[in-house]
């Protein structure tokens, strides 16, 4: 099995350094908790949580920490040899989980056990998936470009292709039932496309700004937000009119290639390369607010919200 891994970044030291210094690893903060079963802390099923796949290579494992503070409570090693990647959160806060070669998980807010399973077409590697929070319905993005659609999250999906849509990365619906998904289009270009409420076919979306590498895609409320993965830059658009109408900016002093990323109120969370995660202003960006250290090789990050 490779390793999913992103560029390592040059000057990490100093780039801790301008943030204040490193939070602690979550070596420090556990242990040996890097390579321990699943595992959670009574305090997990309290609070809001922030999910982290790390996509490890011989450890493979979704890590929880309480939120905003990230505190290391709970540990998910339930994947095998197929790294968990992409990550949503449904109506209930429960937590799905991509895997790398394999189907979708489901685990409860604080849970280590899984709760839930769906799987489509064999061959589909998903990496990405969203919650249509109106319909109950998952999606899930595939590297052989093919979207899923699992009704009530459960059977049998609905499969859904674009020949402009070589691989896809990751998906986000918005208020209104729109799928959005964004991957590598022919050529290994960008691709960005919609697959409308009630539409059976994905419709190709043309934006006014140039994509190096496709990262993650989000409804923020009232922009539809798709990241450069090379630049570090989180745009807002318009949606279908593929207009590109505010921009986040990721400041690290060095070049990071960031990964799937997690807009919660006013902040925005995202894996960057060389086992960091960062929190940062949004939609201000800038340098970031906080930094987690540890991991190996972060995919992806959601919150999941804790009962009130």
């Amino acid at each position: 099995m490779r390793a999913i891994k992103y560029p390592v970044a040059v000057g990490l030291v100093a780039l801790l350094a301008a943030c204040g210094g490193a939070e602690p690893s979550l070596a420090q903060i556990a242990g040996d908790a890097r390579h321990a079963a699943s595992r959670a802390l009574p305090e997990a099923k309290r609070g809001d949580l922030l999910y982290v796949s790390d996509a490890e290579d011989t450890a493979p494992a979704v890590y929880f920490l309480s939120y905003p503070a990230g505190k290391l409570v709970g540990t998910i090693d339930d994947f095998g040899g197929a790294p968990p990647t992409g990550m949503c959160v449904d109506r209930e806060q429960n937590v799905w989980i991509t895997e790398d070669h394999s189907g979708i998980q489901e685990y409860a807010h604080g849970g280590t056990s899984r709760i839930g399973y769906v799987n489509g077409p064999s061959d589909d590697e998903y990496r990405g998936c969203a919650f249509d929070r109106k319909t109950g319905n998952l999606a899930a993005a595939s590297l052989n470009g093919d979207i899923a659609i699992f009704a009530d999250a459960q059977g049998t999906p609905a499969v859904y292709s674009d020949s402009q849509l070589q691989r896809a990365l990751a998906c986000g619906y918005d208020d209104k039932g729109n799928l959005y998904v964004v991957g590598f289009g022919n050529g290994s270009g960008f691709a960005f496309a919609e697959l409308p409420k009630g539409s059976s076919e994905l419709t190709n979306i043309t934006l006014d700004k140039t994509i190096h590498a496709p990262g993650g895609v989000q409804w923020d409320g009232k922009h539809v937000d798709v990241s450069d993965a090379e630049e570090g830059v989180i745009y807002q658009t318009n949606g279908a009119g593929g207009q590109v109408v505010g921009a986040t900016y990721l400041d690290l002093s060095v070049q990071l290639t960031t990964g799937q990323f997690w807009i919660q109120g006013s902040q925005v969370i995202v894996a960057v390369s060389d086992g960091i995660v960062g929190y940062w202003s949004y939609p201000a960006g800038g340098y970031p607010t906080k930094t987690l250290s540890g991991f190996e090789a972060p995919f992806g990050t959601v919150i999941s919200k804790g009962k009130r």
